[in-house]
């Protein structure tokens, strides 16, 4: 690390983190800006990872091998005082529904063959952690979903990273990992994530049997990620939820209508997505590629306050000089409840 401390800089960033919660707070408190007792919320944990668990079919540990994430999301009123500052136009029913929350998340990079950097090859990527905080907020009218986020966090050592991996490995008798001490130094890192989704009812089935597509686009910009991105999501089953799609830790789930208890349901989707990177701070050292094709396919079962999701993410290469291609697999828990 160079002209940077990182405990005091994370120290001093979890201060001002902190201040602007209690600042933020009070003015919510003296606007009466809290949810009222009949709004609901969503508290969810997200956890992907490229072995174990959750994906033993084919279990490694490299390049992204870990990511955990907490959010939480509700229907404030300064989410709807955004869209009225926007000038937002309402839908055919005269409705702006909009949501907003918070999340707190880590992920972990690093190269093949953690337990034996003498079979690692010399162009691999670098060992790296990302520990951030994100706000966001969204916006629905006419089957359409507008999503804006910002991450913010540290990279490097006090991004835990490090101590995370090596506990889990301690603690279930995994392999050591050896070259943290040649992780990114400790910098601070920002991301905008702009998203736009559209809803379209496919109906080729009959009830209960429900089908849709959710076609999206957007971008990333900022000091970690520059990409541009397309995609599409498939799903297929009984009491679709009305959101836009399942959550990921890149993107939580729509909460424009959510809803304390939902019918109990099912659904199986298929994600197909592809990004054309402009920089990943997170493959420094080596030539990433410009498109990076995704396929994840899984499924979601929902029952009145609960909602769990499984499902596995099949990625193109990276960088040049990867040797072969990667995958995760990743798990969803929803809690809804009311203030």
């Amino acid at each position: 690390m160079t002209g940077w401390d990182g405990k005091s800089a994370a120290g001093e960033l979890i201060a001002v983190i902190l201040c602007m919660t209690s600042i933020a707070s009070a003015q919510e408190r003296d606007a009466a800006d809290m949810p009222t007792p009949e709004e609901p919320y969503r508290l969810s944990f997200h956890f992907e990872n490229d072995g174990s668990f959750a994906k033993p079919n084919h279990n490694t540990d490299r390049h992204y091998t870990s990511g955990v994430k907490i959010t939480y999301s509700y229907r404030p009123e300064w989410a709807d005082d955004f869209a009225d500052w926007l000038n937002l136009k309402p839908d055919e029913n005269g409705e702006i529904k909009t949501a907003g929350g918070f999340a707190i998340g880590q992920n972990i990079y690093t190269p093949d063959r953690i337990e034996n950097p003498a079979l690692r090859s010399p162009n691999d990527r670098q060992f790296a952690g990302w520990l951030y905080l994100s706000t966001f907020w969204q916006h629905e009218a006419n089957n359409e979903l507008d999503h804006v986020e910002i991450n913010f966090g540290v990279v490097g050592e006090a991004s835990l990273a490090e101590k995370t991996q090596k506990f889990i490995h301690e603690a279930f008798d995994g392999d050591d990992p050896i070259g943290w001490d040649n992780q990114f130094g400790d910098s601070f890192g920002i991301n905008l994530m702009v998203q736009h989704k559209w809803k379209i009812d496919l109906p080729i089935f009959r009830d209960p049997i429900q089908f849709d597509l959710i076609p999206q686009a957007g971008f990333t910009l900022g000091s970690l990620n520059r990409h541009v991105n397309f995609g599409a999501t498939f799903r297929l089953g009984v009491n679709l939820p009305l959101d836009y799609g399942p959550a990921r830790i890149e993107e939580p789930a729509a909460a424009t209508n959510l809803q304390v208890k939902s019918k109990p349901g099912w659904y199986v989707f298929a994600r197909f997505g592809m990004k054309f990177v402009a920089y990943n701070r997170f493959l420094s050292g080596v030539e990433p590629e410009p498109i990076l094709g995704e396929a994840q396919f899984g499924v979601v079962f929902q029952w009145e306050k609960i909602s769990f999701g499984y499902s596995q993410t099949y990625m193109s290469q990276e960088f040049e000089t990867q040797g072969g291609k990667d995958s995760f697999g990743a798990l969803v828990l929803s809690f809804s409840h009311r203030f």
